[in-house]
This record gives C-alpha cells, structure tokens and sequence, in this order.
C-alpha cells in the first residue's frame, strides 16, 4: 500500500482522509459544560424538564440519605456510650475483683 491509501478511509463511498479529521477534532475547544448544553438542545423540552426533575429528585433523596444516617450513626454511638460502656467497665471491674479473691485465696491455701 501506498503512504497516502494508509491515511485515507472510504466511508459509504466517500473518501476521508483521518488526518484532516484529526487536525479538526484538535482544534474544536469545548469543555464538557458546553458539550452537554449542545446535547440538551437536540430533546425536546418535556425531556429536559424530566430530566431535571429526576436528577433534583436524586439530589435531594441523596441529602435526605445522609442526613438520616449521620444521625442515626449519632444515636447509636451515644446510646452505646452512655448504656452499654458502664456496663462493660462494672463487669471488668468485678473480674478483676474476682481474679484478686482467687489469688489471695491460693496464696493463703499454701
């Protein structure tokens, strides 16, 4: 093959050549904003509308999400800390009341 036959493409019967269509996808300066708002042109209103609604619905179900779970993750600590930690401490404590009683008792049976 020739040089030029590599860089040209037939698509339906039309001859391109890619490096042409290269230098023109370089030299378009579109930041990913303006592609989508080029997008939303091309639906009808209705859609864009729905659209809208559906993604302010997720929005706003996602906040309401987090809101409930950092109190619940809130309740539940604190209730762990003021119920169930003192009952762990008092239990640890009489263990280890109890492990000294039964030192002192071997100690005192020999």
């Amino acid at each position: 093959m020739r040089n030029k036959e590599i860089h040209d493409l037939y698509v339906n019967d039309s001859l391109i050549n890619i490096n042409s269509v290269l230098q023109n996808l370089d030299e378009i300066d579109e930041t990913l904003t303006e592609r989508l708002v080029g997008l939303t042109e091309m639906f009808p209103e209705s859609v864009q509308k729905g659209t809208s609604t559906a993604v302010k619905g997720m929005v706003s179900g996602a906040k309401w999400l987090y809101s409930v779970t950092g109190k619940t993750i809130w309740i539940l600590s604190t209730s762990f800390v003021i119920l169930a930690l003192p009952v762990i401490f008092e239990v640890e404590r009489v263990q280890t009341e109890e492990a000294q009683l039964q030192q002192q008792r071997q100690v005192s049976c020999t």
